[in-house]
């Protein structure tokens, strides 16, 4: 019994042993140039946040162009009133005094921004600013990408 325990347990390390060397050969595989620049465009995390900060700036565009806009607002309540009792000094009840138990109320509320010195028009222009920067750096982040990716790729080859 112990000897077919020692020959199972030879055979699993023939196996691990196998299986270990084989992984640890290298795979060989050829990219192009092209390839090579698009795998790391797609996987690169500043080249997300750049395209998310460019997204960012065109939403803030859309946030700043909604003061544009007049605001509505609106406001409901509801009330319930108890009948009124009087008493004396005494705290001896004398009457009651029966009086409408509900009440409502409705208001709406409308503002429109008439004049602000241009305040809105060079908000827009500021936000459309950031937003043309944003881009810029996306394309900055892009293009230094693409610039390591080929200096790696050539070093490589040289190698």
């Amino acid at each position: 019994m112990k000897l077919v325990k020692k020959i199972n347990f030879v055979l699993v390390l023939l196996g691990l042993s196998y299986q270990v060397g084989n992984a640890q050969q290298l795979q060989e595989r050829i990219m192009t140039v092209q390839e090579l620049a698009e795998s790391v465009q797609n996987n690169n995390i500043q080249l997300k946040l750049a395209t998310t900060s460019v997204e960012v700036a065109d939403a803030r565009i859309g946030e700043v162009k909604i003061n544009r806009l007049p605001d509505i607002g609106t406001d409901v309540s509801a009330f319930h009133l108890g009948d009124v009792r009087i008493y004396d000094t005494n705290f001896n009840k004398l009457q009651t005094v029966d009086i409408p138990n509900f009440g409502n109320q409705f208001n709406v509320n409308v503002s429109q921004l008439l004049f602000a010195g241009g305040k809105i028009n060079k908000s827009i222009k500021l936000a459309e600013m950031s937003k043309t920067l944003s881009e810029n750096q996306l394309n900055d982040t892009d293009q230094g990408i693409k610039l390591s990716v080929m200096e790696l790729y050539l070093n490589l080859y040289n190698l």
